[in-house]
Parts: C-alpha cells; structure tokens; sequence
C-alpha cells in the first residue's frame, strides 16, 4: 500500500501562518485531502495556490465546520476536482 501525506487545499503554509485564525482555517479536516506523493507533487506542479480568503470569511467558514466533521459540500466538490486534475495530470 502506498503511503499517503497531507494536502492542504489552502496553501502555501507560509501565507497562512500569519494569524491563528488563518492557520486555524487551513487546518480544518475539510481542508486536507490524503493523496499519494506523486499525486501531490503533481497537484503543487499543476495548480496555483487559491486566493486566501478574507479573515472574516474564515471565521464563517470555521464557524459552519464545527459540525461538519470533513464531510460539507464545498469540501466534496473540491476535492473531486483535484482528483481529477490529477488524473489528468497523469494522463489517467
């Protein structure tokens, strides 16, 4: 089985140090995906960083996930669009 590391949707780690909100808003479960490395590889090769949000919709945003546990919506349709931006990626 192939080993699996941390992607976080919200990146680089460094913009999101600033502030323990925003570290707070990267973390959140719904942020992570666990992928393989050369998935991750290709996903950092291929992908731009997203545009971080406002402190104020991250405070929303980690308000909403209280309860969620990783499973919202806007979570789902993310990740299925990293997946298959990887898929391509790998000409799969």
């Amino acid at each position: 089985m192939e080993r699996k590391e941390k992607h976080h949707l919200w990146y680089p780690r460094k913009a999101y140090r600033k502030s323990k909100v925003a570290w707070a808003f990267r973390s959140l479960s719904c942020h992570i995906q666990m992928v393989t490395r050369e998935q991750h590889v290709e996903l950092h090769r291929n992908s731009t960083p997203p545009k971080m949000p406002s402190e104020e919709e991250m405070h929303r945003k980690i308000d909403s996930c209280k309860d969620c546990k990783g499973r919202c919506l806007p979570h789902s349709i993310r990740i299925d669009h990293i997946l298959d931006t990887i898929d391509e990626a790998l000409g799969e």
